[in-house]
């Protein structure tokens, strides 16, 4: 949750890619319900491509992520959903720690007054996360990791750019 003088507490749903420590997929929502859990997760799907039976979500045990509706999308998309332990944060490290972090370097520092300007500033602070280095992947920024697992352009297409 986040505040802002218009709106009040407004709703931060967020999706880290694991691997590369992306933000995959972010929205900001007067409410945080399964149907805004869920447009969250189809923006990053859709954003990614990423073809039914090949993603594993990770979340916590909100109601959000354990009603019915949010079940049977992520089935219906053919999404495997691992739903950590209650009461127990160490078990989705990744989104835990990115959250964190969001705290401290910009919502406890900022003072939003609209949900839009909330989403403006949060856009900014996820462009500038992706070009920071981190340790859990070596100093690496997550841009310059996600570019190593991007397919590599045809042999054919690199040939024609070439000329």
């Amino acid at each position: 949750m986040v505040w802002t003088a218009a709106h009040g507490w407004v709703y931060l749903h967020v999706a880290v890619d694991c691997c590369t420590r992306e933000v995959a997929c972010w929205r900001l929502d007067l409410r945080t319900r399964s149907q805004e859990a869920i447009a969250c997760i189809e923006q990053g799907i859709r954003d990614r491509q990423v073809p039914p039976g090949r993603l594993t979500l990770g979340s916590d045990n909100g109601s959000q992520f354990t009603s019915r509706d949010f079940r049977k999308h992520l089935s219906a998309r053919g999404v495997t959903h691992r739903r950590g332990g209650y009461r127990d944060p160490e078990s989705q490290a990744f989104i835990e720690s990115w959250f964190g972090q969001f705290k401290k370097r910009c919502a406890w520092r900022a003072e939003w007054e609209t949900i839009h300007q909330a989403r403006t500033e949060i856009t900014d602070y996820i462009q500038h996360y992706h070009h920071r280095p981190h340790s859990g992947i070596g100093y690496r920024t997550p841009t310059e990791v996600a570019a190593t697992w991007r397919p590599n352009p045809e042999p054919e297409n690199l040939q024609t750019l070439a000329t």
